[in-house]
């Protein structure tokens, strides 16, 4: 799978490797690390085509100033395999750019996660998938659920990072918003 993301800045993205470390070794959640760059995302797909996908990136990005963001809380993504998350307010501006993301990527997007279009989007960044069951959900909760996660940052690029079977995710491009 790959997403068109925006990696989280420092320090949160350094907090983050650090909670995952700290889930693993506690509660034993390993399977984040298979897309081990801390992140959330604004599109899913199977497969892109990478040389399209970065044109319609860049000109995507290149009229965008860094976008403000907000997280709040803890939460869980229930269901047959729960997401432990922590969600971002979904803001008019994110919207907005999300709505351009999905309407412009999609001529190079193969098999597009339906979950991520505007209607279902939920912004959040993962903690933990797909090892969340019966047993380590109340680990991780306890563990998570007395933290400060009121968070306020900037982004200012848009990543593609995905990862073939067998392999963890990678970075396949990083575009700057502002760069014309």
């Amino acid at each position: 799978m790959y997403g068109i993301v925006s990696e989280l800045p420092e320090p949160y993205y350094q907090i983050v490797e650090d909670i995952w470390d700290q889930l693993e070794r506690e509660c034993g959640l390993r399977g984040i690390k298979a897309a081990p760059i801390p992140h959330f995302s604004w599109h899913v797909a199977r497969q892109y085509d990478i040389d399209r996908s970065s044109k319609i990136i860049e000109r995507l990005a290149s009229p965008i100033s860094p976008l403000r963001v907000r997280t709040g809380g803890i939460a869980v993504f229930t269901g047959e395999n729960p997401i432990i998350q922590i969600p971002l307010v979904r803001t008019k501006e994110m919207t907005n750019l999300h709505d351009r993301i999905w309407d412009g990527i999609q001529p190079a997007a193969i098999n597009m996660v339906k979950d991520f279009n505007s209607e279902h989007w939920i912004p959040h960044i993962s903690l933990a998938y797909p090892d969340v069951n019966r047993d380590n959900l109340n680990c991780a909760m306890q563990f998570l659920a007395f933290r400060d996660f009121r968070w306020h940052f900037n982004i200012n690029s848009i990543s593609l990072i995905g990862n073939e079977m067998d392999h963890d995710a990678e970075r396949v491009f990083k575009i700057e918003f502002g760069k014309k």
